[in-house]
């Protein structure tokens, strides 16, 4: 079986290849015969490669993207996470660990949280090479904005915060169930997210930390009534740099279009045939 696995990894690699091959087990040996039927290497091969190849093939080209990241600059954050881990799962975590194959804490911190890590780090120095552009594409902006059905408690809500209290502070008196607007300070990335009217006005009107005033918005009945407070916390984003990374990378859309990026720099190619068609049609951006 390790035979087999070795084979399937060696079909890609990061650097000049063809894609008129498909791989094989040379000397191949039969594996099971039962009432004379019997299955060897290439046909457990083919079973693998039809429903792993891909998916093995992207997973290894991921590790060799990311040994450019040394352990040593993610190491404290990634040291971090795993406390994080065994604090929250107790004393399940050795069992977690385990039921996916590894058989020290140490082997799966370096093969999952590490390389996690290291993938996010390598992303954001992509993205920070196009800073510029994407900040102009996504228009950062750190917010907190509260969502108030009751225009009084909007107005107290309002006036505590103008005080000086935190608006996550004063939303905990104000909930609002089923609401995205909860006070919780963050980035937005306004050109990709969608706010009711009076917020999405306000932000365009703004280029300056600034607390609106109780921005309300009247329904046609009053279940539809309810009232916003925004408050514009910092809109330089060159003055939250690593925060707008960071959002950057969590964003699923840029984050897909960055390891496109990374696997074709690096000159991503395919030796088998199969997989190299199962990349094209899924994954077209990989490939040059």
């Amino acid at each position: 079986m390790k035979k087999i696995l070795a084979v399937l990894l060696t079909l890609i690699m990061l650097t000049g290849c063809s894609t008129d091959a498909n791989a094989k087990i040379s000397n191949s040996g039969e594996l099971v015969n039962v009432n004379g039927k019997s299955i060897s290497d290439n046909d457990v091969f083919g079973l693998i490669k039809n429903a792993y190849g891909t998916q093995k093939v992207l997973q290894q080209s991921q590790s060799q993207l990311v040994e450019t990241i040394s352990d040593e600059e993610v190491d404290g954050e990634g040291r971090k996470m795993l406390e994080e881990y065994k604090k929250t799962f107790g004393d399940e975590f050795e069992k977690l660990y385990q039921q996916i194959g590894y058989e020290t804490e140490e082997a799966y911190y370096k093969d999952n949280i590490l390389a996690q890590l290291k993938m996010v780090k390598l992303l954001k120095n992509e993205m920070e090479a196009d800073f510029d552009t994407l900040v102009a594409e996504n228009s950062p902006r750190k917010m907190s904005i509260l969502q108030v059905d009751n225009a009084d408690d909007a107005a107290k809500a309002r006036e505590r915060i103008a005080a000086g209290e935190s608006m996550q502070t004063v939303a905990l008196d104000y909930p609002k169930a089923g609401s995205t607007f909860s006070g919780v300070e963050q980035i937005y990335l306004v050109k990709g997210t969608e706010f009711p009217a009076v917020v999405s006005q306000f932000i365009k009107e703004n280029d300056v930390p600034v607390l609106s005033d109780v921005l309300a918005v009247d329904g046609e009945n009053e279940s539809l009534k309810t009232n916003y407070i925004v408050q514009l916390v910092e809109t330089d984003a060159k003055n939250m740099k690593e925060e707008v990374l960071d959002t950057f990378a969590k964003n699923q859309t840029m984050n897909n279009k960055y390891l496109a990026k990374l696997f074709q720099k690096n000159n991503f190619k395919v030796y088998d045939r199969q997989i190299f068609d199962q990349v094209t049609e899924k994954y077209p951006d990989y490939l040059k």
